[in-house]
């Protein structure tokens, strides 16, 4: 996440430099085509971890307040301290996510046109910003919205051809120097149309990037779910300490977006574990990232070089997120 005057200018030539010297492959936030495939993990007993547990919770018949059948976990948990949840009870209508400018850090970047209650809680990539392609542009304005019980993006291409996508930012509290938290665990219940050449790459993404210390790959990054829209959900953890993008861990699953799913990211200092809807689909126990990140909903047009039809248009829908720190930590 950028910052104004000195950070904005350190973003712009960072975006630049990602885009021209991070192979195509990965675009410095993404990885397409690993080198390696990493082991299948055994999937731990969801007794054992409670986040486990939260991810698997069987759907129920929808209501108005849990659109999803599946109600946002409350509270503190069996290892972890819960300092961020919101399952959108505010609404906001499409074209007031406008007026989103960078601060000195996250938690005093704005969003003028929002509410003030969603304004607290939730930044988003400034409109005219380039996506990781370059293809798509960040315009939260024409593509964020809140109805239902549900944050909305409505991921279309403008009047002259140009896909519209976003990034949303949850303010999480607690971070370092107002930006992101030193390990924690990303709970998001979403689904989406399947849209072609658009794809969701939501990431920690470490916040020495967006203060000028440009150091991608080695200090890491790690993204689930990631995948085209119209693919399945694949997970990726670019390891502490890499020299090149394809140094990560990779895992794949078979489950498309088509449906509600629950996903976790578990990060702490031994282990990276991505759970989907119950299931631990990978856990990375070396190289893990040592710094701050900040959580990016990332969702762009695709990376492998294919550019969206302009008739191509449809939602993707988070039914709540929620964010924990491990109580051992703190």
């Amino acid at each position: 996440m950028p910052k104004p005057t000195v950070r904005s200018l350190l973003l712009a030539t960072l975006a630049l430099a990602l885009l021209t010297a991070v192979p195509a492959a990965d675009a410095g936030r993404v990885a397409q085509a690993p080198a390696t495939q990493a082991p299948a993990a055994v999937a731990a007993s969801a007794s054992t971890d409670p986040l486990q547990a939260i991810s698997g919770e069987p759907a129920a018949a929808p209501t108005a307040n849990d659109p999803s059948g599946v109600a946002m976990p409350v509270g503190n948990v069996t290892g972890w301290r819960q300092v961020f949840s919101d399952n959108f009870p505010t609404n906001v209508k499409l074209g007031r996510f406008s007026g989103c400018s960078v601060g000195s850090d996250l938690m005093r970047s704005n969003c003028k046109g929002l509410p003030a209650a969603v304004a607290a809680k939730w930044f988003a990539f400034p409109g005219g910003w380039k996506d990781t392609a370059g293809n798509g542009e960040y315009e939260p304005s024409q593509v964020l919205s809140i109805h239902n019980h549900e944050l909305d993006f409505y991921i279309h291409s403008n009047s002259v051809g140009t896909p519209l996508v976003a990034a949303p930012e949850p303010k999480i509290p607690g971070g370092v120097a107002g930006g992101g938290l030193l390990y924690g665990a990303y709970i998001v219940r979403f689904k989406a149309n399947m849209l072609p050449d658009y794809k969701t790459a939501w990431l920690l993404w470490p916040d020495a990037y967006d203060y000028g210390v440009a150091r991608w790959p080695a200090d890491g990054e790690i993204d689930f779910p990631e995948a085209n829209l119209n693919a399945n959900i694949g997970a990726f953890m670019h390891w502490q300490g890499a020299t090149s993008g394809q140094q990560q861990d990779v895992y794949s699953t078979n489950k498309n977006y088509s449906v509600w799913h629950t996903a976790v990211i578990e990060w702490t200092p031994q282990m990276v574990r991505f759970i989907l809807d119950g299931r631990v689909i990978g856990s990375a126990t070396g190289h893990i990232p040592s710094t701050p990140m900040h959580w990016v909903l990332q969702t762009e047009t695709a990376t492998d070089g294919a550019v969206p039809a302009r008739r191509t248009a449809g939602h993707l829908l988070v039914a709540w997120v929620a964010v924990y720190s491990p109580r051992s930590l703190l």
